[in-house]
């Protein structure tokens, strides 16, 4: 029968079973055995990654006490800041080294000076109004911070500690160093620290934020939950009870995600399998060295840019600030003639050149923190105007030195521009500078601004000198570059200007585009986002305030 005959004999179905079976359940257990093994694989790497994570998080901890603890130990070891809290009632002072100056460049929202005594002699907050008040644990704290700070200065060093401490009910980064003199005669003479000055930095949501752009950590946060993360210890090595968390990546998860279909593949055949199991561990640890290298490159690269901002800080800006002072009192001749009149001539040399090295190092600081997204720039509505008159005013003794003229051509309308005031002029000096430098004598510079599309501002600062090839414009904007070659440059500079100008234009949501040609001259255009009409209005009539401003007597 038909039927019949297309049936399976029972030998047949038995060996089916005999060979099936078994191979079934070899291929189960295997990919049991593989998937368990897959499973441990993903726990150790994200073991691996939450301590590559950890290790990442001390370091920006230490990156952040490390970058107030060496401006504390500069500022403190320098004898007009030592002769300042002796009588700390010179406003000016105040507001040109201490209080507005560390707040903008340094973001540290607090400086305080406590005296010997245990008293508050000096405090400026960058944003006083609506905070909360000081409390007397606010006030212990910082007093056993200072007398550790005294307890540890030494003589003819500039020594600083850093931690975390809470202030006003938030965590802040915050470093103190007992303040002295620098003078080896007056250290001789046994002038004493009279002071301990404070900065401190808010641990607040734009920090947090800044932590997970700058340096990938997930979500972080710090409060005093009992969950696992970075405890804060404050300058005397003691926990503060705050801790810095955040959420660790599930890249173990990710990676059993993403190759399950492949395991299922290769459960296929036995030789299949195991050849799915060596490269699966071959990518396991792959993935795992490559997170510790991550982790590990992170750490370096911290610990680098901290080594450098302390050695530019110390070595450099600590002698020029003294060369710079005694080389005006020699030029000035304060306490009497020199004699010779060559002495106060080379006096003055001394003094300029030793502002120019220090702008120097001004511009690499500035060129670091750029390249690291920490210099921060407060966006407000420009009147660009006054940009261009301020500027124009602070480059005119140059270009009158060379017979060089500067022609504004201001449009029909007045347009004010999202930035910030103090990068703007930066940008605008370092462009005039650059065309006075490359113009022939008696040539003409031309400044224009005008609109350019829908909510945006085109400035145009052009010169009639040189020019520059096209392979010279394809460096601009880098560190370190020169418009002219080795062979044919006749003028000195660090090649940071330029460079300096596309990182402040970028931090601005701006943009600089170059047009030169050899023997045409160049013209270099910041294009910048026009502000709304209500922040103009606010802008102008802050001008129109500070114009009506009476004269000072």
């Amino acid at each position: 029968m038909p039927g019949f005959a297309s049936r399976p004999s029972r030998s047949t179905l038995s060996l089916i079973l005999l060979l099936g079976v078994p191979t079934t359940l070899l291929f189960v257990l295997g990919g049991y055995v593989l998937y368990a093994l897959l499973s441990e694989s993903a726990g150790r790497l994200n073991e691996t990654q939450r301590a590559g994570e950890e290790r990442l998080a001390r370091s920006i901890v230490r990156k952040f006490q490390g970058d107030l603890q060496n401006v504390v130990g500069d500022y403190s070891f320098w004898d007009e800041m030592y002769d300042f809290f002796e009588d700390p009632t010179d406003e000016t002072w105040a507001n040109d080294n201490l209080g507005p100056y560390v707040v903008d460049a340094f973001q540290a929202d607090h400086t305080i000076a406590i005296g010997r005594d245990g008293e508050v002699i000096y405090h400026y907050h960058a944003d006083a109004a609506g905070e909360a008040a000081e409390t007397e644990d606010d006030h212990r704290r910082l007093n056993e911070v200072a007398d550790r700070a005294f307890e540890t200065q030494i003589p003819g060093t500039p020594t600083a500690i850093a931690g975390v401490v809470e202030f006003k009910g938030v965590p802040h980064f915050v470093a103190a160093a007992a303040v002295a003199v620098s003078a080896e005669e007056r250290i001789a003479a046994g002038e004493k620290p009279n002071a301990v000055l404070f900065m401190l930095r808010p641990i607040d949501g734009a920090l947090m934020q800044g932590m997970e752009t700058d340096f990938g950590l997930g979500e972080p946060h710090v409060d005093k939950a009992g969950m696992p993360g970075v405890a804060l210890i404050d300058p005397l090595g003691r926990p503060t009870g705050y801790t810095l968390h955040w959420v660790s990546r599930d890249v173990g998860g990710d990676f059993l995600a993403s190759i399950t279909p492949s395991v299922f593949t290769l459960i296929a055949g036995a030789v299949a399998a195991m050849l799915g199991i060596g490269t699966v561990w071959i990518g396991v640890f792959g993935r795992i060295q490559a997170s510790e290298a991550r982790a590990h490159a992170a750490e370096q690269t911290s610990q680098a840019k901290n080594l450098f901002l302390a050695n530019m800080s110390h070595e450099l800006r600590t002698p020029l600030n003294s060369i710079i002072g005694f080389s005006e009192i020699l030029s000035s001749q304060s306490f009497g003639p020199l004699g010779h009149g060559n002495y106060a001539e080379y006096a003055r040399d001394i003094h300029v050149s030793g502002r120019h090295l220090l702008g120097v190092v001004n511009d690499l600081l500035l060129m670091s923190k750029l390249d690291a997204g920490q210099h921060q720039i407060e966006i407000e509505a420009v009147a660009l105007d006054e940009i261009v008159r301020e500027s124009e005013r602070m480059v005119s003794a140059d270009a009158q030195a060379r017979g060089i003229e500067i022609a504004v051509a201001p449009p029909a309308e007045p347009l004010d521009v999202l930035g910030g005031h103090q990068a703007l002029r930066q940008i605008l000096i370092n462009l005039l500078g650059n065309a006075i430098k490359f113009s022939p004598e008696g040539g003409r510079i031309e400044i224009a601004w005008r609109r350019a599309g829908p909510g945006r501002c085109a400035l145009t600062v052009a010169d009639r000198g040189c020019g520059m090839p096209a392979d010279v414009l394809a460096r601009l904007g880098r560190p370190f570059n020169q418009s002219d070659s080795s062979f044919t440059r006749h003028h000195q500079g660090s090649g940071l200007g330029l460079a300096i100008c596309f990182g402040l234009a970028r931090a601005m949501n701006g943009d600089i585009a170059v047009s030169s040609a050899p023997g045409a001259g160049t013209a270099i255009t910041l294009e910048m986002p026009l502000a709304p009409p209500s922040k103009t209005a606010q802008a102008r009539g802050a001008a129109l305030t500070l114009d009506r401003r009476p004269a000072a007597a």
